[in-house]
């Protein structure tokens, strides 16, 4: 209860005013703007509340956006690239060959446009747009495939046996397995070994592969970041680093079903 309001229930109880209808008013006016400063008070704190809240749900939208953004120009970027490189080392002896590289990569530039103009149109308050289709678990295998197709060795030990998981575990599952392909391309050499496992209470996702520059990994890089941030939001864990005694570079996300 506010100040003035107690203040005039005081006055009142004591017959303060009693016979002086003037008093009376003033006490019931000073009551009442008491009341009604309370009440701006609470409207501006919750008006601000709700703009705060709106700006953190902006920003979560935004961070999501450009996590969807990088993985697909991540993924497009290395999988294009090494469709060049082979159409590069095949124009002389096979030009049939190159053409088809060349190809792939065309196709795999072309579908990463589409979804980022999905994206982009998301940001856009005054068009209407779709989000691009969210890739699911049967698109594991095709996505392993793109990356061979493109000249990665990708020993698989499969992942038949991961059966049906929440939407937002399986969307992780496969962002980390694309991101994590597209980080050991990128950046490794020789066969690429995924191993996905599902127990009780999670699904493992393993990748390891040789480093030229065997160091250990910052996480400043987003790739990492947005990796961490995917797991670490349904409730996994993330661990990146190099292997005791064969010094390969290994990735293990845990994520929680």
């Amino acid at each position: 209860m506010s100040v003035p309001v107690t203040l005039s229930l005081i006055l009142i109880s004591q017959g303060v005013g009693q016979n002086d209808f003037t008093v009376r008013v003033a006490l019931v006016g000073f009551g009442t703007l008491g009341l009604l400063v309370a009440f701006l008070f609470i409207l501006a704190e919750r008006t601000a509340l709700e703009r705060q809240l709106a700006r953190r749900m902006l920003a979560d939208e935004q961070r999501r956006l450009a996590g969807e953004v990088h993985d697909v120009v991540g993924h497009t970027l290395s999988a294009s690239m090494l469709h060049l490189s082979a159409a590069r080392l095949a124009i002389r002896d096979d030009p049939d060959a190159a053409i088809a590289s060349l190809q792939r990569a065309e196709e795999h530039a072309r579908r990463s446009m589409q979804d980022i103009g999905s994206v982009v149109r998301l940001l856009r308050a005054d068009e209407a747009a779709t989000s691009p289709p969210s890739p699911q678990l049967d698109d594991l295998p095709a996505l392993v495939e793109s990356f061979r197709a493109a000249g990665a060795d990708i020993s698989d030990a499969g992942s038949g046996a991961l059966g049906h998981l929440p939407v937002t575990a399986a969307l992780t599952v496969y962002r980390i397995v694309q991101e994590g392909l597209t980080n050991a391309v990128r950046h490794g050499t020789g066969t690429i070994d995924l191993d996905i496992v599902r127990d009780e209470a999670a699904v493992h996702v393993t990748i390891c592969n040789d480093r030229d520059d065997r160091t250990e990994p910052t996480s400043s890089g987003h790739g990492l970041v947005g990796m961490r941030e995917r797991v670490q939001a349904v409730g996994g864990s993330l661990e990146v680093g190099l292997t005791p005694g064969d010094g390969r570079w290994r990735l293990h996300a845990r994520i929680a079903t």
